[in-house]
């Protein structure tokens, strides 16, 4: 009997309370929702037969990780709104009697009632849901669509274990919480205001400089893998500066509004102002959450919508032929001509036997190499490099040595059956021959600083450029930006980086390869055909020809892997996104909800005193013009400085369109923005509702 009276009690409380206990049902089964969505899609037979289905599976693995871990931050954040409004009943009862103990039962019925609620309604549509993610997932791998539902048990048993757990320790949160209080601090808790932060011109210019910091840090790196290692110091200033900037702001701007008379005693302003100032902290801290969240869901939906709807220029900068073929030598000396031409035998002999006649072929050998060129000096000894070190990496490049015949050969596009990619002819080049004392460098040439180039052997080779040359090479490097050096002998050139090991060998730090490049007649299937008969019995051939390795790609194939991947990426990108979304509208309207309890009694006041609505409606207004787009304000901020570090780590997955990467980001920006303001007319009318009419 007791145990029902205290449940009742705990769904009456609920009921009472609908205005904060609503929303806070809406996010607990959200979260359970997208939790069983997530962690479903990454165990689905369906998504597993599908090319690449293996690698997103593993992504979605990991975006459940982070559902969970972001489900107990946000699950956390919106109890202490609840906890906070709560505590005026709870010390209500406190005084009439009720023990804390009871309170405790009251607690442990609504956590019960909460459970329930969230598993049963967030499993049931993370089971609807999950099938239509299903679905957009397998469209846009371009796979086959079923329409049957299917029921994923272990995700439905990590479901039931995590959530509880969560609830659980949320349970013994307030409990604690409610005994460590007085009953009369718990009738009161609510009306307390907050003292300003010490020292708040500090934490303001502590925060600007931070972010000063990480915004130089973000526009000035110029290496990808710089950028890879920044990226994570770089985000966690950003976090730590908001939350300085926008308290200590927000206090700031509180007291420059309040002594400004002019502005400050207008009826529309003075409430506002003077509500801000009772909460500066709180207020600060709500927003500066507001704008890290939508910075996230900008970020996110940029990138990966970028990486998605680029993907057809990335394959065709990564793979540029219809066949594309890399065989790698240890020893250039054996990359001979003989060499070259028994494997273009091979490989033509492959194109005839399928009926496929080549349209255009380009063939050429290099030799590559990491190395840094600090003060015009090829140092091929670049493991003790700092990757920390931005400075330390600005002069590391890949060098792509090779001879001006093999240039020639890579620039001449030849008709079915001719040899002339083999022939050795300087004709309708756009660049004369490099004397053997010069080097003509392509590519990242605009990255160098120096005039020449020399080796440790003592050899030093004026530098020659061509800005008016493009290269289509198959052999993109996204970590570094490639030098391509073309000699007038490459094999010489590399010989100069010999080092003879302890036991008497030569090693080089170079490894030579052979490209080539072919475009077919024929439709997709008969291309693809010609692709792994050519993988085939090159991998056959490997004893007869002098290659360690060899690697044959084709953009039909491999743009359904890219597919997987990146479809892969804006699939966990969007759902993680809901996510932050979900915690953005959660609490934007909880600080909406709070506040307008919070001022109730000075609205009150001053409607007794003569103020009329349509006053109060403009004191409001004021009020959330003045604090709420400074988040999104914010967001648009951060995301516009940290475009620069984006781009260089959009360029390790191969993608180097600067437009889309600015389209996407404008248009994640508008999409978000008119979202922000649509939640900003409904919360301000709540607010409006709850401060000015008492209606709860």
């Amino acid at each position: 009997m007791k145990n029902t009276f205290y449940l009742q009690l705990a769904w009456t409380g609920i009921g009472k309370n609908k205005k904060l206990y609503l929303p806070y049902l809406i996010t607990c089964t959200g979260m359970v929702m997208m939790y069983y969505i997530v962690t479903s899609l990454s165990l689905s037979p369906v998504i597993r037969v599908l090319r690449g289905g293996d690698t997103i599976q593993m992504m979605l693995g990991l975006g459940s990780y982070v559902v969970a871990f972001f489900s107990v931050l946000f699950l956390f954040y919106s109890n202490s709104f609840l906890i906070r409004r709560r505590r005026k009943e709870f010390g209500l009862y406190n005084i009439l009697g009720m023990g804390k103990a009871n309170i405790g039962r009251i607690l442990f019925g609504e956590t019960v009632i909460t459970v329930l609620i969230s598993l049963v309604a967030g499993l049931l549509f993370g089971v609807l849901f999950s099938k239509l993610g299903e679905l957009v997932l397998v469209n846009m791998l371009q796979g086959d669509v079923t329409y049957l539902f299917s029921l994923t048990m272990p995700a439905v048993k990590w479901t039931l274990i995590i959530f509880p757990v969560i609830f659980a320790v949320i349970f013994l949160w307030n409990i604690v919480s409610v005994h460590a209080t007085n009953p009369i601090e718990l009738l009161h808790s609510e009306n307390s205001g907050e003292k300003p932060p010490r020292a708040n011109w500090f934490l303001g210019i502590a925060g600007v400089a931070v972010l000063g910091v990480a915004y130089y840090i973000a526009v000035t790196i110029e290496q990808p893998i710089a950028a890879l290692m920044w990226f994570f110091i770089a985000v966690i200033l950003v976090i730590a500066a908001t939350y300085l900037i926008f308290i200590a702001g927000s206090v700031l701007m509180c007291r420059i509004l309040q002594k400004n008379k002019k502005y400050y005693y207008k009826t529309e302003h003075f409430i506002s102002v003077s509500s801000m100032l009772y909460r500066m902290k709180r207020n600060g801290a709500g927003l500066a959450s507001i704008c890290i969240l939508a910075t996230m869901v900008l970020v996110m939906i940029a990138s990966t919508a970028c990486l998605f709807f680029g993907l057809d220029d990335n394959i065709k900068s990564l793979y540029p032929y219809d066949v594309n073929i890399n065989a790698y030598y240890d020893n250039p000396v054996v990359l001979s001509d003989d060499e070259v031409a028994r494997f273009d035998d091979v490989v033509r002999s492959q194109f005839a036997k399928k009926g496929a006649a080549p349209t255009a072929v380009s063939v050429y050998r290099s030799a590559n190499a990491v190395a840094s060129v600090a003060g015009g000096v090829i140092d091929t000894n670049v493991d003790t490099l700092d990757a920390m070190n931005q400075y330390s990496m600005e002069n590391v490049f890949c060098l792509s040595i090779m001879s001006y015949d093999d240039f020639a050969r890579m620039r001449r596009s030849e008709d079915a059956g001719s040899t002339s990619s083999l022939a050795q002819a300087d004709a309708g080049l756009p660049v004369a021959r490099p004397a053997r004392n010069e080097i003509l460098v392509l590519g990242a040439a605009d990255k160098l600083k120096y005039d020449s180039l020399s080796t440790a052997a003592g050899s030093t080779y004026a530098i020659k450029t061509a800005d008016d040359v493009t290269l289509s090479t198959g052999d993109v490097t996204e970590i570094f930006p490639t030098l391509y050096c073309v000699v007038d002998d490459a094999i010489a050139f590399v010989e100069q980086f010999d080092k003879e090991e302890p036991d008497g060998t030569t090693t080089n730090p170079f490894l030579s390869s052979l490209f080539y490049g072919a475009n077919l007649t024929g439709d997709d299937d008969s291309r693809v055909e010609v692709y792994k008969s050519v993988s085939e019995v090159l991998s056959a051939e490997r004893p007869n020809l002098a290659y360690e390795r060899v690697n044959v790609n084709s953009p039909i194939v491999e743009r359904g892997g890219a597919y997987a991947m990146y479809g892969g990426l804006l699939f966990l990108g969007i759902m993680l996104s809901i996510v932050f979304l979900f915690a953005t509208i959660l609490i934007v309207y909880y600080k909406q909800i709070s506040e307008g309890f919070e001022d109730q009694s000075r609205f009150e006041i001053m409607q007794k005193v003569g103020m009329t609505k349509k006053d109060i409606r403009k004191s409001i207004n004021s009020q959330m013009l003045t604090v709420f787009f400074l988040p999104l304000v914010g967001a648009g901020l951060h995301l516009a400085f940290a475009f620069p570090m984006i781009q260089k780590l959009l360029m390790i997955f191969g993608l180097f369109n600067m437009p889309l990467l600015v389209g996407t980001s404008v248009a994640s920006f508008l999409a978000f923005a008119v979202f922000y303001v649509i939640v900003y007319k409904i919360t301000t009318n709540t607010y409006y509702g709850i401060a000015v009419s008492g209606r709860e």
